[in-house]
């Protein structure tokens, strides 16, 4: 790790210019308190001891520091600061076109290998507090992207989840997918007000809301949906019920399914939709040819009626005739 951020400071200062040749004595310097400005400090490399006591004032007691300065300019300074076990490091440059300091970057890594960035206590691999996490801030090529990859290894294979952003349909969208992008959940990044959620078509994709159990369909909720409107598309509306062709069932005939089933014909029985749920598309659709059926049978009978009722004032006429003659 202390090879690994000697690195990283070497390619954070850009040297580009040689460093005069130094004897171990001409880098070791006497300590300076934490508030000595940058062209204070000799050109090249130079080691330093901290103390955190009042007359120093360093981050950290009993520390080493690692000074790195160009030589031709005093615009490229870093220093690194260490504590004797190696688990923290401290870093802080020359604020480009003033003789002064930068805060302090803090970077910790405790016994066990886990690095913590804003936090003495890292409880994984990797620990961030206090602040914020950017990848790829910096890309400005059109189609490149930046993503963060989680890898797991199951069934003798290795694979990884990832989340990316992407340029999808004309929209800025971030992905979560897997490795071989069969199934992707794309949310709408364009913040444009007809935003979506979208999860794309992969094998038997769906969506389960409560329950992992899917079966055949794309979505699956255990519980109740809560909705001001739902919109069902549906073909073949049965206005055909109305046609002159359409062969209407007696009432005597529906009489006689219900005695030997138990339900109207068409309609499934309640076992039938108690093992197999009902398609609410398809239901609305046979209840509204039954409407119709009923509305066909109900005008029938209105006619009867208006048939008999002119029967009956017929024969109440005569009647009172009779009376009359009498």
């Amino acid at each position: 790790m202390k090879k690994a951020l000697f690195g990283v400071c070497i390619a954070l200062f850009g040297i580009t210019t040689s460093v005069n040749a130094q004897t171990p004595l001409d880098n070791y310097i006497t300590r300076e308190p934490v508030t000595t400005l940058p062209n204070s400090y000799p050109k090249g490399v130079y080691l330093m001891n901290s103390e955190s006591d009042s007359a120093w004032n360093w981050p950290m007691d009993a520390g080493t520091i690692l000074g790195l300065k160009a030589m031709d300019t005093n615009s490229r300074h870093i220093q690194l600061l260490s504590n004797n076990l190696g688990t923290q490091f401290w870093l802080r440059s020359i604020d480009q076109g003033n003789n002064a300091w930068t805060g302090w970057r803090k970077i910790l890594m405790d016994v066990d290998g886990n690095v913590g960035i804003g936090t003495t206590t890292p409880a994984s691999k990797l620990d961030v507090d206090g602040g914020d996490v950017y990848i790829g801030s910096e890309v400005a090529a059109n189609g490149t992207r930046r993503q963060l990859r989680i890898y797991g290894y199951d069934n003798n294979a290795q694979f990884y989840g990832r989340i990316h952003s992407n340029y999808d349909d004309v929209r800025r969208t971030f992905d979560i997918s897997t490795n071989d992008a069969t199934q992707q959940l794309k949310i709408d990044a364009s913040a444009n007000e007809d935003g979506k959620i979208t999860l794309m078509p992969g094998t038997n994709v769906g969506v389960g809301i409560g329950t992992l159990t899917m079966g055949s369909h794309k979505l699956a909720v255990e519980g109740s949906i809560g909705a001001r409107e739902v919109v069902v598309e549906a073909t073949s509306w049965p206005d055909y019920v109305f046609h002159p062709d359409y062969e209407l069932r007696s009432l005597s005939e529906i009489e006689a399914h219900i005695k030997a089933k138990g339900h109207l014909p068409e309609v499934p029985s309640a076992r039938q939709v108690e093992e197999e749920g009902q398609h609410l598309g398809e239901m609305q659709q046979l209840l509204l040819k039954k409407i119709e059926e009923l509305t066909l049978h109900t005008i029938e009978q209105q006619k009867l009626i208006q048939k008999q009722q002119q029967l009956l004032e017929e024969h109440a006429s005569k009647i009172k005739q009779l009376e009359n003659e009498n």
